[in-house]
């Protein structure tokens, strides 16, 4: 008896958490982009991961951010890629940029946890970013782990209902393109497309559960928002969820006092710094 009411319980809670999923309508982006390989490790330039680790972040950043420019104007809950670092977080200093120890277990880069580069805190308690309307809608729809995904076969209705969004080709006509059999429909989009633009053109593919695009494709085939309001107000969104400071500090660094006085009175700082919103390049609005 404990069993069958058991199983029945677990029914119906997976009912209730496919109902959950069916009820919203995703972009997924993926990060089918080749990794650089690592910088050789060099004890006169002990600094080089980090460096490559913090260019790395900023040059995933600024092509994520039109991603989330996309969910929103598509009014889709944006699932995440997974996240590579060069460079291990942590409160003391690092060997080679990993922890202590761990270099020996871990190769760079490796896919790391979200808070390893995003105040976590950042993107459920949006603050003062809530009050604006890409903050509200951003709060509305929310936001997938890349793991959610993988919770989407679960329900074979919604991760059946899929199309990719790629940059429209020349000599392609036509933004949606059916799929050969089994394939998936396709989105063509113009690359720099306004919002606006992009709405309209996709207005064939509402129905579809899940939109697929890549972080490249998706920096192409967002170009600008409708007005100038939008753009700002979605540019004080992503400073706000991309807000970071993280300190990659080497075992050979050299420090005037301790590692922590040192940063406390601002004396020269040789560690690399990871400043989430350093050279991120706003958003405009269409011409």
């Amino acid at each position: 008896g404990g069993g069958g009411q058991r199983e029945g319980a677990d029914a119906g809670s997976e009912e209730e958490a496919v109902r959950r999923m069916s009820a919203r309508k995703y972009l997924l982006v993926s990060a089918d982009y080749i990794l650089p390989a690592v910088v050789p490790y060099d004890k006169a330039d002990y600094d080089q991961r980090a460096y490559q680790h913090v260019q790395w972040q900023q040059h995933v950043r600024n092509r994520l951010q039109h991603a989330l420019a996309l969910a929103l104007a598509l009014n889709r809950t944006v699932i995440l890629p997974p996240f590579h670092c060069y460079c291990d977080r942590y409160f003391y200093r690092l060997e080679g940029c990993m922890i202590p120890g761990g270099h020996h277990a871990t190769q760079l880069p490796f896919v790391c946890p979200f808070d390893h580069v995003f105040d976590s805190s950042h993107w459920y308690e949006l603050g003062q970013a809530r009050t604006s309307p890409a903050g509200r809608a951003f709060a509305r729809l929310g936001f997938e782990g890349s793991l959610f995904g993988d919770q989407l076969r679960r329900a074979p209705q919604i991760s059946n209902s899929r199309a990719t969004l790629r940059v429209q080709t020349a000599g392609v006509e036509g933004a949606v393109l059916q799929g050969a059999g089994a394939a998936p429909l396709s989105g063509l989009l113009a690359a720099g497309s306004s919002s606006a633009d992009i709405v309209k053109a996709l207005e064939p593919l509402q129905h579809v559960h899940v939109l697929q695009v890549s972080l490249d494709d998706a920096q192409a085939i967002f170009g600008a928002f409708a007005s100038k309001s939008e753009a700002d107000d979605f540019n004080r969104l992503a400073a706000h969820l991309f807000g970071l400071r993280v300190a990659y500090c080497q075992k050979e660094c050299r420090f005037e006092t301790t590692m922590y006085e040192s940063v406390k009175l601002k004396q020269r700082d040789p560690c690399v710094w990871l400043d989430g919103t350093d050279k991120l390049k706003r958003l405009s609005a269409a011409q």
